[in-house]
């Protein structure tokens, strides 16, 4: 009979993975099980989207995970595109809530947007001319936004 693994994780996912990936570094033996091919789940539906924040001002349990998480893939890329010699094709580029309603995104303007995201992130406002500067495809019923 074989020897069994120290740790089985069920979910071949970019979490699932990520976790075998540090507890190998660890010394750990690991076995990944998933019902169908790894990364074609969640993590394929979350087209690989890693929401920014921060950590240290995050409001809830959920968004302080979420943000120390996501602080951590910048070193893990390197480590990956190192160890393998291939980019896993992390980018750090924030992320855009954008407005139609002119009432609503007024509100939004006038507040300290810094405290607006649940995972601590820090928000810039644009109003619509500069959005639609930077962002030229964007819809014209689009009249303003937070940039993260």
């Amino acid at each position: 009979m074989g020897k069994h693994p120290d740790v089985v994780i069920i979910g071949g996912g970019v979490i699932g993975l990520a976790t075998a990936y540090y507890l190998l570094g660890d010394g750990a033996s690991v076995t990944v099980v998933d019902q169908g091919q790894f990364g074609r789940e969640s993590s394929w539906a979350g087209a690989g989207i890693i929401s920014p924040g921060n950590p240290k001002r995050a409001r809830s349990p959920t968004g302080r995970l979420r943000s120390f998480s996501a602080s951590l893939f910048p070193e893990l890329a390197n480590e990956l595109r190192e160890a393998t010699g291939i980019d896993p094709g992390y980018v750090k580029c924030g992320w855009l809530r954008v407005y139609r309603n002119e009432r609503l995104w007024r509100r939004i303007a006038e507040k300290d947007t810094t405290s607006d995201a649940e995972d601590g992130a820090t928000g810039h406002v644009l109003d619509r001319t500069e959005l639609h500067s930077r962002f030229p495809a964007l819809s014209d019923q689009i009249v303003g936004s937070v940039w993260y």
